[in-house]
């Protein structure tokens, strides 16, 4: 038994930009095509060590199709870290991200938001990283990139997602008013089978 802190992390963003193959490939180094599109959300629970703090990241795909956006705020309303997803080879896919970003900020407590372009491993790329920089810098954001497929900068995303979260937790400290983080007893050796969820399809 050891002690964890908890992150809750929700991924935003339109349908076919990778935010399922995003987690498939940090929680089952594994590469999903994501040929299915999520049905509501899909969850995943991971543990990472940053520095001295233990994290068990809970982390939650969300579905980008439009008729589900309804849903979207059951599972933001209190995710300490946002990630919103776009594809560098869509360009409509970072524009769309307004549109996060502005449901986020009318949360009480507002999320730590991390920008991030995937499907960096393609050569179609039309989407220039300073126009991801220049949004994110407009909403207060985190920027980064990656690949679901060949997993670059996929565990360096959620380190910075933990990471944003410990750090916020110590500037602010935890209260309601603020990020938190609760510390719960959780069995190291517990069935990893029961860690995860949606996963099932994709490979």
């Amino acid at each position: 038994m050891s002690s964890f802190a908890e992150v809750k992390v929700v991924l935003l963003g339109e349908t076919g930009v990778g935010k399922t193959s995003i987690i498939a490939s940090f929680s089952h180094e594994q590469f999903c095509e994501e040929k299915a599109q999520t049905i509501g959300a899909c969850y995943s629970l991971q543990k990472i060590t940053r520095g001295n703090s233990d994290v068990k990241l809970k982390i939650w795909d969300t579905a980008g199709q439009e008729r589900f956006r309804s849903l979207a705020p059951m599972y933001y309303r209190d995710a300490q870290i946002a990630i919103l997803v776009y594809a560098v080879n869509d360009p409509e896919s970072l524009p769309t991200l307004k549109y996060w970003a502005d449901r986020l900020s009318d949360l009480q407590r507002q999320p730590g938001i991390i920008v991030v372009g995937n499907k960096i491993d393609l050569e179609d790329r039309v989407v220039d990283i300073y126009e991801a920089e220049e949004f994110a810098n407009s909403i207060n954001a985190y920027c980064m990139e990656c690949s679901a497929k060949n997993g670059n900068g996929i565990n360096e995303l959620f380190a910075q997602a933990a990471d944003m979260a410990i750090g916020e937790c110590e500037t602010k400290g935890i209260n309601q008013n603020n990020i938190q983080l609760s510390l719960s007893r959780i069995n190291d050796e517990e069935n990893s089978s029961n860690n995860s969820s949606c996963w099932k399809g994709c490979f």
